[in-house]
């Protein structure tokens, strides 16, 4: 009360605007700061998540390189030509991704030293892509002098059995000797053909060695054969053979060099390449994730400090709003909850209750005021009710009396026509009335039937049986003259 006489003439509308502008303007500044400071947080925080998302795409690169260098071991061990132009395929797709990403992650670096990393391993990784294209190429190379050499190796093997199988060969006194020959001569070209493989598998140096070796002795076994044939035909055939030997070591040669080719390019491009791509990629990692934790720790930092700040700006706005909550408590919702007090009483009937506030210029004044107008209104309404009850109990009166009369009247009248029909309706049994007789002049002479409480049905069964017995639906009084 107190409160509410030191501004006696402020509407609560007003009264309200200044509490709710106070606290509008404390929260503005609020909102300012966080402003500034949500600025400096998502600057710092932008940054961060910036630096993680070049650390991730890294990573991913990182992952992309291994894919490659995945290819490129299945590229040399690929033992078909149709399952090297496939890994090539898949590394011209990886390499057209490689390219975007390299060249995002270089938009997205902050650090200049990063962005030269990148620009570096936007050359590194196509020469990476190319050298292992050109592997691919060798690959394929090397399995079609294979099938060349399968090919020498099949007419070796007719050659062979010609010269074995044949009439001249076997009449020979010394064929044992010379088969000897053939056949270690035979076990010679697999052993050339069995070093090349290893070294095409396992780069092991000494199966150079171990070729040259293997067709050399094939030709000198040819040789003593050659020597000890005595007959024209087998001579020829063995000369055919003989010939054979320097293709095969041709096409033995050709595969040793083509695999010495692969491993040139992959030992002076393709290693370099990809260890320097790792190590680009490394440190490119390494400075991204110095710059985001250095980022993370600012935006963290700056964090608090706004947390400080927003506490102490809260607190002075809360005492703000817990004195206007006081006030409105005391000034205004004291006042109302009293007057709807009061209203609660007026409704139970309690007239005599005394209404506060009614001398208050602002809206609860008007509310108390317009409580002493209901408050008149009642005991108006009440001396009016009572008016009209007397009234109506008047009416009531005379129309009972009226209707005593009425019925006594009605009794006077009917009673001698009726003289059974109100035992009936006294007692509530059953009764009914059927034209059984008629008289001279043809008029129905009704006979009057009665039976127990509660059996109409016996009622209802007996008049369907008089009528059927004497039947008056077709009978009709006579016209009157």
């Amino acid at each position: 009360m107190r409160i509410s006489k030191s501004i006696p003439r402020l509407r609560i509308g007003t009264k309200l605007g200044i509490c709710v502008g106070i606290g509008v303007a404390l929260v503005a500044g609020l909102i300012i700061h966080e402003h500034n400071t949500s600025a400096s947080i998502e600057a710092l925080t932008a940054t961060a998540d910036r630096q993680q998302a070049v650390v991730m795409e890294s990573i991913n690169t990182e992952a992309m390189l291994q894919r490659v260098q995945v290819i490129g071991r299945d590229i040399r061990m690929a033992r078909v030509p149709a399952q090297v132009e496939k890994l090539l395929g898949d590394l011209r797709q990886i390499a057209a991704t490689g390219r975007t990403r390299l060249s995002n992650i270089e938009a997205r670096s902050i650090d200049q030293a990063n962005r030269e990393r990148f620009q570096a391993l936007q050359k590194l990784f196509p020469e990476y892509v190319a050298s292992l294209g050109e592997i691919g190429k060798k690959q394929v190379e090397i399995l079609s002098l294979f099938g060349k050499l399968d090919q020498v190796e099949s007419k070796w093997v007719r050659n062979v059995n010609l010269v074995v199988n044949s009439v001249a060969f076997t009449n020979l006194p010394n064929f044992k000797e010379l088969e000897a020959f053939i056949n270690e001569a035979a076990s010679l070209f697999k052993d050339a053909r069995t070093a090349a493989w290893r070294y095409f598998l396992l780069n092991e140096a000494a199966q150079i060695r171990r070729i040259s070796s293997s067709t050399d002795q094939a030709v000198n076994q040819l040789g003593y054969a050659r020597v000890a044939a005595v007959d024209k035909t087998v001579v020829a055939g063995l000369d055919t053979l003989r010939a054979i030997v320097p293709e095969y070591t041709a096409a033995l040669t050709a595969i040793t060099d083509a695999i010495d080719a692969q491993n040139l390019i992959q030992a002076d491009r393709a290693n370099p390449a990809d260890v320097g791509s790792r190590k680009l990629l490394g440190d490119a990692i390494e400075t991204a994730n110095a710059t985001s934790d250095a980022a993370t720790a600012q935006a963290a930092s700056a964090v608090a400090r706004a947390g400080r700040i927003r506490l102490a700006i809260g607190a002075v706005v809360g005492l703000i709003l817990l004195g206007a909550a006081l006030f409105a408590s005391f000034a205004i919702g004291r006042p109302i909850r009293r007057i709807g007090e009061v209203l609660m009483e007026l409704a139970n009937g309690n007239k005599a209750v005394q209404i506060p506030y009614a001398d208050r210029t602002d809206e609860v004044g008007d509310t108390a005021r317009a409580a002493v107008a209901f408050k008149n209104n009642l005991e108006r309404v009440e001396r009016l009710e009572a008016e009209q009850k007397a009234s109506e109990e008047r009416a009531v009166v005379e129309r009972k009396s009226t209707m005593h009369l009425l019925a006594e009247e009605f009794e006077r009248a009917v009673a001698p026509m009726t003289p059974f029909t109100a035992v009936c309706n006294a007692t509530g049994v059953p009764a009914m009335s059927v034209p059984l007789e008629w008289t001279n002049d043809g008029l129905p002479i009704g006979l009057h039937f009665v039976a127990r409480y509660g059996a109409e049905e016996t009622l209802y069964s007996l008049a369907g049986q008089l009528e059927q017995a004497r039947p008056w639906r077709k009978r009709r009084p006579p016209p009157r003259k």
